[in-house]
């Protein structure tokens, strides 16, 4: 590995790149040259430090959608919750609707039944003569 190509592969390291070494790696450590292999295990420390760092964004994204979720979520629980609340309060007044109409309906039957009999005993003298 000649000068040039160590400074890609540093620097592509250092942009978090995946740097694949294989072949050259060993013949470095095989090689008699100690700064050789001493750069190349610090590329590989770079390009590992790359690939945390790539993870640590991916997480810090991840998390991000998570607490969006989340938030939508809950703003829509809380939407459920309050559609769920207004229905019961309409059922509420229906029910009470409904009671008033029953009492009203009972009070209409009553005063037919009142009438009814009146018309009898009215009619009952008028036929009587």
């Amino acid at each position: 590995m000649d000068r040039d190509d160590r400074a890609v592969v540093t620097d592509r390291a250092r942009k978090g790149e995946l740097v694949e070494l294989g072949e050259e790696r060993d013949s470095v450590h095989c090689g008699t040259s100690h700064s050789e292999s001493s750069l190349v295990d610090e590329t590989l420390a770079l390009s590992l430090a790359g690939e945390q760092t790539l993870i640590r964004n991916k997480v810090a994204e991840m998390t991000t959608l998570l607490a969006d979720a989340e938030s939508k979520t809950s703003r829509r629980l809380g939407q459920t919750s309050q559609k769920f609340l207004e229905a019961s309060r309409n059922v509420r007044s229906l029910r009470n609707d409904l009671q008033d109409i029953t009492r009203q309906m009972t009070r209409i039957r009553d005063r037919f039944s009142q009438l009814e009999a009146l018309e009898k005993n009215d009619g009952l003298p008028d036929k009587a003569c």
